[in-house]
């Protein structure tokens, strides 16, 4: 784990490594870590990147790879980053994909959470859909 800040001023802890369970189960014990200590007011988020496995196909479906932090932002078939944003007071998630310079991919966004389904809860206020510009993670 490593803290790091961004260009708006805020914080980061990223959790780096390892599989996507052993990922889970790290965030939620920062999450908790923090909640315990008095800081559930400042959490925003947690961001999850993805990618495509060996076997994914032209449609970007496949294995997920190591489960995300650093390093290991997701690409859909273009060579985008996607990641999932976790709203730490909702409790939900949604999909966030930049396309350049402040831009973002919303029809991939959508078609992300097509395939969520009833997998996760997806945030359905999409003007909680908040882009994350600069994400420490590449």
């Amino acid at each position: 784990m490593r803290h790091v800040g961004d260009r708006f001023g805020y914080r980061w802890i990223l959790v780096e490594g390892g599989g996507l369970e052993d990922l889970v189960t790290r965030v939620h014990m920062v999450h908790s870590s923090l909640e315990d200590a008095g800081w559930s007011a400042q959490l925003l988020c947690s961001v999850f990147g993805f990618a495509p496995g060996p076997a994914a196909g032209a449609d970007g479906t496949g294995t997920t790879g190591d489960g995300g932090g650093a390093g290991s932002g997701a690409s859909d078939p273009v060579g985008r980053p996607i990641f999932l944003v976790y709203l730490a007071k909702q409790g939900t998630f949604y999909p966030f994909a930049p396309s350049g310079s402040e831009q973002r991919d919303t029809e991939l966004e959508l078609r992300i959470r097509g395939v969520l389904g009833t997998d996760l809860p997806v945030e359905s206020d999409l003007s909680r859909w908040f882009p994350i510009w600069d994400l420490p993670v590449a």
